[in-house]
């Protein structure tokens, strides 16, 4: 008699979650047949993506402000914060970045907030959400690549958007398995909601 795993229930996000690359998987299929053009469906994502990625920065914002009701109480977790408090008390990094050099200016806040958020589009933490294919065949582009350099399959390469801890899914490259496996990938990439 074999032993059932239980398996925890998928929250709503992970549902939703699901269903959502259920629908891009359906569109990739209905290009493969030839019902609906490439082009179409790659400006699809890109605006699912991006819209996805503003989305889940504002979230973000909205769940880790509504721990604090004021400055005073922003600049206080502050505080405990640098002291390397590990209480949960602390201040998310990205409710900080809006607050730069201790300004207050309700006006320079809200750009701050708003260009924050836009700079996430064209920008994924998950391979998932990209709208390049994962692998291309092609010349590889790796920067150190010592090979005559025929046609092979090449795999997706993604380089990190500092400012937004993401990847920047606008400068894609192809790249040969010898690369991948020679390349020191240094990259901190992380989800707002985290």
């Amino acid at each position: 008699m074999s032993e059932q795993k239980s398996k925890q229930p998928k929250t709503e996000a992970e549902i939703k979650d699901d269903k959502y690359y259920d629908v891009l998987k359906f569109l990739e299929r209905a290009v493969e047949d030839k019902k609906l053009p490439k082009a179409t469906v790659l400006t699809f994502k890109e605006m699912i993506r991006d819209n996805k990625y503003v989305a889940t920065y504002l979230r973000s914002l909205k769940k880790n402000l509504e721990s604090i009701d004021d400055y005073p109480q922003y600049q206080q977790k502050k505080i405990q914060w640098n002291r390397h408090d590990d209480s949960k008390d602390f201040v998310h990094p990205n409710i900080d970045s809006i607050f730069w050099l201790n300004e207050i200016d309700p006006i320079k806040i809200i750009k701050k907030l708003v260009t924050d958020g836009l700079n996430r589009e064209g920008k994924i933490c998950d391979f998932k959400d990209t709208v390049n294919p994962p692998t291309k065949f092609g010349y590889c582009q790796g920067e150190y690549h010592e090979d005559d350099n025929p046609k092979q399959e090449l795999f997706l390469t993604l380089y990190c958007d500092d400012d937004t801890s993401k990847f920047d899914d606008n400068l894609a490259e192809y790249v040969c398995k010898d690369c991948i496996d020679a390349s020191e990938v240094d990259c901190e990439v992380s989800c707002d909601m985290e």
